[in-house]
C-alpha cells in the first residue's frame, strides 16, 4: 500500500511538472509567429515551376524535417536574380513584435553544398515605414550536415509589420532554399543572447534602403541656368547612380553651379509626394576634378513641410579641403522627416567660384539611432535658411533731403531710389550709373537713406552693392557709414558701423554686415564726407533675417576716427491717466523750425498747434498760454524772417480773447526786434495778457524809459491761487536795471506764486547756465555783456520765497527737464525746460507742447509733452503723474487754509487700535467739515497714552508757512455724548519741525475749557513761522481719556502784527475770551507738556544681517521701522527679520557722527506679534569715529506677557556715534524679529540711572559685539533664498 501510493505521488509529480513546464513555455513566447502571415517571394521565384513544386507555403507549416533530412519536395526554393539577390517576405496582420528567428536549411541529401545559403540578413518594417536590418551573417565553410540543419538569431525586441530573409549568391549558388523559418517573441532573451550583426566584404543590400532622390524634379540656383552649366554639367547626374567612388575622374558628368552673387548656391529637389527620409549620403569629385580649393566646405540641408515651413536638418562646416584624388562622400544622419522638398545650400566663404556634386541620396533607414545623428554645427560661416529673402522690397524708401530737392530734384529724377530694391547687383555687369541711387551729402556731411517695413521685422544681416570705378570715381565712394535700426516706440540702436579703404575695382562690390538679430520698423544708412565725397551711391541694398547667424559672425562695430551720427531716436509713448487736476497751463517751447518749415513749405502745423491749444481749453481747463522763446529762426534774411512772423502771428492770435498768453523773447527773435515786432503783430498783446508791469525798452542797443515788451510782469489769479508770471529777456545784457525792477515786482507779491520766464536759464543736464555748458549765452555768443542763467539765480531767483518755478528754452532737449534748487529761504524752486526745436529739426515738425497740470491747491502738478502734429504723447520722462508728479512749494493767499486733504496725519500709539482708526479717523481733521453738531461720529478722536499725552501730528513733506492755528472742537452733546465735557482740552502746545529736523515749540496754553455744551474753537496766532511738520499736543492733566477736534486748520495772513499774537476762544460764533500765548509753561505747579524731539533715525532704512526673505520685503518692509509712525496695531507697519546664526539685528547709519543718549523700541500687541516671538535678550551698540564699537546696553528679561504693545525706553550717556545697532539672539526659540518702531534722540532730560549693561544669566545669553571690518567682506554667508513655512506676522 506505501508503495503505491508514493508510485501515485510521483505520477502525480510528473504530471504536473508537465503543465507547469507547458505554461513556462507558452509564456516564455514560444510560438511561432509566422504561420498566417502573407509570404512572397522574389520575382524569378514565380516562374511557373518553383511556386508549384517548391511551394512557399512549406516555410509555415510545421516541418522541420530535423532528423528527417532529405525531403526536396516540400522544401521552399527561389531562385536567384540577375543581381545575385533571392528574398522571402512575410506579411503580418498588425504590428507584431520579435526578438528571435530559427531557419532550418535542407542539408546535403537535398540540396549540395555549393548552393546551401551562406549571406543572408533580416531586414523588418517598422511601424513608421522604415527598414530595419536586425541580423546579417555570413559563412565561411559550407554545412556537410546530410540532416536538415539550423540557424538561430536573436536580437533585440522589434515592432514591425513585414519581415524579410533577403541572401545573396556570393558563392555561385544558383537558388536558396528554406525548409521551415519560425519567428518568436521571447521573454527570455536578454541582450548578451543578442547575435551580432555581422560584416564582411559580401554586401547585403538593406530591403527598402533605395535613393528617395530619384524621380525628384532636380533645380539649381539661378547662375545654373547661363547657358552652359546646365548642358555641360548636368543637373541629371546627382540621380543617375554614378558615384564614381574608385572611378575618381568624371568632370563632364559632375553636376556644377557658381555661386550667386550673394555667395550661395543650392540644388532643390521636389518629391512626387510627402515623403520620409533620414539620411542623405553626398559624393563630391576629388581633386582629379575639382581644385582642393573649390570643395563644397561648408552647407546645409533644409526640409520643406507640407505646411510650406522650412526646416533645417543638417549644416556641415570643414575647416579644411580634402585631399582626395578619388570621389569622396558624406554621410548625414538625423531624425525622421516628412517632407516635399529638399534643398542643398552652399556658401562660398572660401572663396570658391562653384559647387560641384557627383550623386546625392536620401534615404529613409530604420538602422539610423538618435546616436547616429550627425551634430548640427553652426559656424562663424553662416549659411542662409530657404526663406532667406531680401525684406527690403516693399518697404518705403527715403532720403535725405538734398535727394529730393538739390538741383531741382535732379537726384530724385535721374538716379532713383528704386534701384536700391529692384535686385539689380550689377556684380559682373560693372557699369550702370543711371540706376544707381545717388544722394547727394547735405552741409553737415551727412546723407542717408531710409527703408520704413510695412510692420516691425526681424532681421541680423545686411549686404551694401556698391558702383565700381566705372560709375563712380574713388573719390566719391561710400567709406564711413553705419547702419540704425529703429524700434516701434521709436528707439534707434546702432548695428553696424564702417570705415573702409579705397576699392580700386572696375566692377560692382559689396559690403557684408552681421549683427545680433534686432527687430524694428525702420533701418537707416548713414554715410558721412570725411573725404571730402559729394555725393553717396549704391547699386542694391539687401536686409535679411539669417536665423543660423552665429556671434562669432558678427561684423565689429568699428570706431574710427570719424564720427557717423545716429538718428535720434523717438520716444513716443503711450497716453497715460492724469491724477485728479483742477487747471492748466501751456507751455509752448521753441518754436523756430516749426515757424520756419510752414514758411517755407506753407505747412500749418504752427497755427495747428495753438489751435489744439485752444480746442482743449475747456477739456484741460487751460489757463494760462506761455512761451518761452525763439518764436521764429531767421534773423539774417529779411524776407524769411518777415515770413515767419507771419505764420507766428496768424498761429498766436487765434487766443486772443480767448486764452490769456505770454511771449518771451529768445535769442533768434532778438530782445530789441522782439519789443517792434510783437506789439505790431500782436496789436492786443499787451491788452490781453495780464500785464501789471514793464521795464525798459532796447532800442539798437540804447536804453529809453519806453516800456518793454521782453521784460513785463503778467499777474492772474486761478481759483484761491495768485500767479506772477515774471518775463525776461534773453540773456539780459544791456538793462542794467532790470534786476532791480524785477526784485521789486516779486516783493510787491508776497502772496503770488512767482514764475520766471526766460529764455536760456538750464543746460540739457538741468543745471543752471554758468558759462561752461553748451547752450550758456556768454559762450554761445561770445559776448561777455551776455548773461547765463546763474546770473537770474544770484540775482532774483534765490532770494524770494515767492518764486516757486522758472520756465525756459533755448537748448534743445527730446524730453521736457526737470530740475529743483533750494532757495535762500528753504524754499523749493521747481525750473523746467522744454525745447522740441532739435526733434522738429531731424523728423520735421513735431508741434509739441508742454502741458503742466495743476492740483486743486496748485501744489501737485503733473506734465504731458504731446505732438499735436502726430497726436501722441512724446518722451517716457516728459510724462510725470502720480510719484513722478513734481510737488510745489505753494505760496497761499493770505488767509487761505494751508492744511491739506493729501497731509500725512499721524497720532500717539494709542490710536492704533483698531477701532479709532476706523471710525474717528485722522482724515476728519482737514474734511473741511466742522459745523456740525450731534456728530461724534465726524470728530477725530485720539486716546491718551500712558504717559499721560495724545498728539496729533501734520506731515507736510515741503516747508509750509503760516502765523496761525485753529483748533476746533465738536459740541458736547444734547447727553453729553459727541464730546464729553469732562474730555475737552485744557493744556495743549504747538510744535513744529524746521527744516534741519529740530522742533520748535510756538505755542503753550493752560487754560480752563468752556463750560457751554455747544461747538467752539481756539484760533492761536504767533510768530510767522517756516516748517516741514507741525504737532498738537494735550496733556491729561485732568484726567482727560480722549483728545477730540472736529477740524484743524493753519493759516499765513501777511498783515498779522504783534498784537494780534495769543488765544481767543470762540464758542459758537462769539469770541468769548483772548488770552496770551504761553511759548513754555513757566507755572511749576502745572505739569509741562513734553516737547517734541528731532528722531535722529527718522527715514534711515536699517541694513540687516539677513533681508533675503522677499515676503517681509513687501509685507514688513524695514522702512517701516523709522517712519515715524508709533503704530503698534497695525502688522503691516511692522519691520520683520530672521534670525540667522541665533542673531538678529538692525543697522542704522548716519550722515554724519551724531550725538544720541537715548533710544525707544517699540513692539506691536500680541495681535501682530507673537508673544513667543518678542525679544528678551537684545543690545544696542553704536559705532564711534574709529570704526570700533561701544556697547551703551544690554538688556535680558523674560518674555514680556502682556497682550498689550509696550515700549523699551533705552538711556545711555551721550556718545557721538556713526551708526546705531539693536542686536536680539534667539536662546528662547524665537523665529523672527518684529519691531514696529525704533527712534534714537538727543534727549537733554535724560540723567542716571541709565539702563545699563545687564550681565546675562548664562553664558549662551551673551550677545554678541558687532565685527570691525577693516576690509570689504561678504557679510551673510552667501545666503539667498528665504526660508520657507515660517508663521510671520
Amino acid at each position: 500500500m506505501k508503495k503505491k501510493i508514493i508510485t501515485l505521488t510521483l505520477v502525480l509529480a510528473v504530471v504536473v511538472s508537465s503543465i507547469l513546464l507547458s505554461v513556462d513555455i507558452l509564456l516564455a513566447g514560444n510560438q511561432n509567429l509566422l504561420p498566417g502571415t502573407t509570404i512572397t517571394a522574389n520575382a524569378e521565384y514565380y516562374n511557373g515551376w518553383y511556386e508549384y513544386n517548391r511551394p512557399i507555403s512549406s516555410l509555415t507549416d510545421g516541418n522541420t524535417y530535423v532528423g528527417v533530412g532529405y525531403n526536396l519536395g516540400t522544401t521552399m526554393v527561389t531562385p536567384y536574380n540577375s543581381k545575385g539577390e533571392a528574398y522571402v517576405n512575410f506579411a503580418f496582420n498588425g504590428a507584431t513584435t520579435l526578438n528571435k528567428l530559427v531557419f532550418y536549411f535542407p542539408g546535403t541529401s537535398a540540396v549540395g553544398e555549393t548552393d546551401q545559403i551562406r549571406d543572408y540578413a533580416v531586414d523588418v518594417q517598422l511601424e513608421n515605414g522604415a527598414w530595419k536590418r536586425v541580423a546579417e551573417q555570413h559563412y565561411a565553410e559550407t554545412s556537410s550536415n546530410w540532416d536538415a540543419y539550423s540557424d538561430t538569431v536573436c536580437f533585440e525586441a522589434v515592432t514591425c509589420t513585414q519581415l524579410r530573409v533577403v541572401s545573396v549568391n556570393a558563392k555561385g549558388q544558383a537558388s536558396a532554399g528554406f525548409y521551415e523559418i519560425e519567428a518568436y517573441h521571447d521573454s527570455s532573451i536578454k541582450e548578451s543572447d543578442y547575435t551580432a550583426i555581422e560584416k564582411n566584404n559580401v554586401i547585403i543590400p538593406q530591403t527598402g534602403y533605395v535613393n528617395l532622390l530619384a524621380g525628384t524634379t532636380i533645380t539649381a540656383n539661378g547662375s545654373y541656368y547661363n547657358g552652359w552649366y546646365e548642358y555641360e554639367r548636368p543637373i541629371s547626374a546627382l540621380t543617375d547612380g554614378n558615384t564614381y567612388v574608385g572611378v575618381g575622374y568624371n568632370l563632364g558628368n559632375t553636376m556644377i553651379t557658381p555661386y550667386d552673387g550673394d555667395g550661395r548656391a543650392y540644388v532643390d529637389f521636389v518629391f512626387p509626394k510627402e515623403t520620409t527620409i533620414n539620411k542623405m549620403v553626398f559624393y563630391f569629385p576629388g581633386t582629379s576634378a575639382v581644385e582642393a580649393t573649390h570643395q563644397v566646405r561648408d552647407y546645409a540641408i533644409d526640409a520643406k513641410l507640407a505646411d510650406g515651413s522650412w526646416v533645417r536638418v543638417a549644416e556641415q562646416h570643414y575647416a579644411e579641403a580634402k585631399s582626395n584624388w578619388d570621389a569622396y562622400s558624406d554621410t548625414i544622419c538625423f531624425a525622421d522627416i516628412a517632407c516635399t522638398q529638399l534643398r542643398v545650400t552652399s556658401v562660398n566663404a572660401k572663396g570658391q567660384a562653384s559647387a560641384g556634386y557627383y550623386e546625392i541620396e536620401a534615404y529613409h533607414d530604420g538602422n539610423v539611432e538618435e546616436k547616429d545623428y550627425t551634430a548640427l554645427e553652426k559656424d562663424v560661416v553662416s549659411i542662409p535658411q530657404v526663406d532667406y529673402k531680401n525684406l527690403l522690397p516693399g518697404t518705403t524708401v527715403t532720403a535725405n533731403r538734398s535727394y529730393h530737392e538739390k538741383d531741382g530734384g535732379w537726384y530724385a529724377a535721374n538716379r532713383p531710389i528704386a534701384a536700391l530694391t529692384d535686385g539689380n547687383t550689377y556684380v559682373g555687369v560693372g557699369y550702370n550709373l543711371g540706376n544707381t541711387m545717388i544722394a547727394p551729402y547735405e552741409s553737415d556731411g551727412r546723407s542717408y537713406v531710409e527703408f520704413e517695413f510695412a510692420q516691425e521685422t526681424t532681421f541680423n544681416k545686411m549686404v551694401l552693392y556698391f558702383p565700381g570705378t566705372s560709375a563712380v570715381e574713388t573719390t566719391h565712394q561710400v567709406r564711413d557709414y553705419a547702419i540704425d535700426v529703429c524700434s516701434a516706440d521709436g528707439v534707434w540702436t546702432r548695428v553696424a558701423k564702417q570705415h573702409n579703404e579705397v576699392v580700386d575695382k572696375w566692377d560692382a562690390y559689396s559690403d557684408i554686415l552681421c549683427f545680433k538679430e534686432i527687430t524694428g520698423t525702420k533701418l537707416r544708412i548713414t554715410s558721412v564726407n570725411a573725404k571730402g565725397q559729394a555725393s553717396a551711391g549704391y547699386y542694391e541694398i539687401e536686409a535679411y533675417h539669417d536665423e543660423f547667424m552665429v556671434e562669432e559672425a558678427y561684423t565689429p562695430l568699428e570706431e574710427g576716427d570719424t564720427k557717423v551720427p545716429q538718428p535720434k531716436s523717438t520716444q513716443w509713448v503711450a497716453e497715460k491717466e492724469l491724477d485728479d487736476y483742477a487747471y492748466s497751463f501751456a507751455i509752448v517751447g521753441d518754436t523756430q523750425v516749426v515757424a520756419k518749415n510752414d514758411a517755407t513749405y506753407g505747412t500749418k502745423d504752427l497755427k495747428n498747434l495753438y489751435k489744439y491749444i485752444l480746442d482743449k481749453k475747456n477739456d484741460y481747463n487751460i489757463q494760462q498760454v506761455i512761451g518761452v522763446g525763439d518764436i521764429i529762426d531767421t534773423y539774417d534774411n529779411e524776407e524769411l524772417m518777415n515770413k515767419e512772423w507771419d505764420v507766428a502771428a496768424e498761429a498766436i492770435t487765434q487766443l486772443d480773447g480767448k486764452i490769456p498768453y505770454i511771449l518771451s523773447s529768445g535769442n533768434h527773435d532778438l530782445n530789441w526786434r522782439f519789443n517792434y515786432v510783437v506789439p505790431g503783430r500782436f496789436p492786443n498783446y499787451l491788452t490781453q495778457s495780464q500785464v501789471i508791469s514793464r521795464y525798459g525798452r532796447i532800442d539798437a542797443g540804447e536804453d529809453t524809459d519806453e516800456p518793454s515788451v521782453t521784460n513785463s510782469a503778467h499777474a492772474f489769479s486761478v481759483g484761491d491761487k495768485d500767479y506772477l508770471v515774471v518775463t525776461l529777456e534773453y540773456a539780459a545784457h544791456h538793462t542794467s536795471g532790470l534786476m532791480e525792477w524785477a526784485n521789486g515786482v516779486v516783493e510787491a507779491h508776497p502772496n503770488h506764486n512767482v514764475i520766471i520766464n526766460t529764455h536760456a536759464y538750464l543746460a540739457a543736464d538741468g543745471s543752471v547756465l554758468d558759462g561752461t555748458q553748451e547752450g550758456s549765452p556768454s559762450s554761445y555768443t561770445g559776448c561777455e555783456e551776455h548773461n547765463d542763467g546763474d546770473y537770474f539765480w544770484d540775482n532774483l531767483v534765490k532770494k524770494h520765497e515767492n518764486i516757486v518755478m522758472v520756465l525756459c528754452g533755448h537748448v534743445g532737449v527730446d524730453n521736457v527737464v526737470v530740475s529743483e534748487r533750494e532757495g535762500e529761504h528753504g524754499n523749493k524752486v521747481t525750473q523746467i525746460m522744454t525745447n522740441a526745436q532739435d526733434l522738429d529739426a531731424e523728423f520735421g515738425n513735431m508741434g509739441m507742447v508742454t502741458f503742466l497740470y495743476f492740483s486743486e491747491d496748485g501744489s501737485t502738478v503733473q506734465v504731458r509733452q504731446y505732438s499735436t502734429v502726430h497726436d501722441r504723447y512724446y518722451g517716457k520722462t516728459s510724462q510725470l503723474s502720480g510719484e513722478d508728479a513734481l510737488e510745489i512749494d505753494v505760496i497761499e493767499r493770505s488767509g487761505t487754509n494751508c492744511l491739506k486733504k493729501k497731509d500725512k496725519v499721524i497720532a500717539n500709539d494709542a490710536y492704533y487700535n483698531g477701532w479709532y482708526p476706523d471710525f474717528r479717523p485722522l482724515s476728519s481733521l482737514t474734511d473741511g467739515d466742522k459745523d456740525f453738531i450731534f456728530r461724534g461720529d465726524k470728530a477725530t478722536a485720539i486716546p491718551y497714552g500712558s504717559n499721560g499725552t495724545a498728539y496729533v501730528q501734520f506731515e507736510f513733506g515741503k516747508v509750509r508757512k503760516f502765523n496761525q492755528v485753529k483748533l476746533y472742537f465738536p459740541d458736547a452733546g444734547a447727553d453729553n455724548n459727541s464730546m464729553p465735557m469732562e474730555d475737552r482740552i485744557t493744556d495743549f502746545a504747538i510744535d513744529v519741525k524746521l527744516a534741519d529736523g529740530t522742533w520748535k515749540r510756538i505755542a503753550e496754553q493752560h487754560v480752563k475749557a468752556p463750560t457751554s455744551w455747544e461747538k467752539y474753537n481756539y484760533v492761536i496766532s504767533f510768530e510767522t513761522v517756516n516748517c516741514v511738520a507741525m504737532r498738537i499736543t494735550s496733556a491729561n492733566h485732568n484726567s482727560q481719556k480722549t483728545l477730540v477736534f472736529s477740524e484743524i486748520e493753519a493759516f499765513y495772513h501777511g498783515d498779522m502784527s504783534k498784537e494780534d499774537y495769543g488765544m481767543k476762544t470762540v464758542v459758537g460764533n462769539v469770541v468769548k475770551e483772548k488770552t496770551k500765548v504761553v511759548n513754555d509753561c513757566q507755572d511749576k505747579t502745572k505739569l509741562q507738556i513734553e516737547k517734541p524731539m528731532k528722531n535722529l533715525l527718522s527715514g534711515i532704512i536699517p541694513t540687516t544681517n539677513r533681508a533675503d526673505n522677499i515676503w517681509y520685503n513687501e509685507f514688513r518692509p524695514l522702512k517701516n521701522i523709522t517712519d515715524d509712525v508709533t503704530d503698534v496695531y497695525s502688522a503691516a507697519k511692522i519691520a520683520t527679520i530672521d534670525y540667522c546664526g541665533g542673531q538678529a539685528y538692525f543697522d542704522f547709519k548716519f550722515k554724519k557722527e551724531t550725538k544720541v543718549n537715548r533710544v525707544d523700541i517699540y513692539v506691536a500687541d500680541s495681535q501682530n506679534n507673537e508673544i513667543k516671538e518678542r525679544a528678551t535678550d537684545f543690545a544696542v551698540d553704536v559705532q564711534l569715529a574709529d570704526g570700533s564699537w561701544k556697547r551703551v546696553a544690554e538688556v535680558h528679561v523674560e518674555t514680556p506677557k502682556q497682550e498689550e504693545f509696550y515700549m523699551y525706553k533705552i538711556t545711555f550717556e551721550k556718545v557721538a556715534c556713526k551708526k546705531i545697532r539693536v542686536t536680539s539672539i534667539n536662546q528662547k526659540g524665537q523665529t523672527y524679529f518684529a519691531i514696529s518702531e525704533i527712534q534714537a534722540f538727543l534727549d537733554e532730560t535724560v540723567m542716571k540711572p541709565y539702563t545699563g549693561i545687564t550681565v546675562p544669566s548664562s553664558e549662551k545669553y551673551e550677545i554678541p559685539m558687532p565685527k570691525i571690518r577693516l576690509k570689504s567682506e561678504a557679510k551673510f554667508g552667501g545666503l539667498s533664498t528665504s526660508p520657507e513655512g515660517k508663521k510671520v506676522k
